[in-house]
């Protein structure tokens, strides 16, 4: 769904984000990736309305 570049980019921005005092929950993590796709105008069809679930969420957890 995302390359490893993309998902370490993802991972950097929420550690930094968690750094700064503003450490994200599981829905605001998936709306960072949904907003991060629609950005860059990419769709995931596997993904509802771009939104990742809750299974990429914890294989995205394990993986980073």
């Amino acid at each position: 769904m995302l390359s490893e570049e993309e998902e370490g980019l993802i991972a950097h921005a929420a550690v930094k984000l968690s750094e700064l005092g503003f450490p994200l929950d599981r829905l605001e993590m998936k709306k960072l990736v949904q907003s991060y796709l629609n950005s860059h105008g990419q769709t995931v069809v596997k993904f509802s309305n771009n939104l990742p679930g809750d299974e990429w969420f914890q294989l995205f957890l394990s993986r980073n």
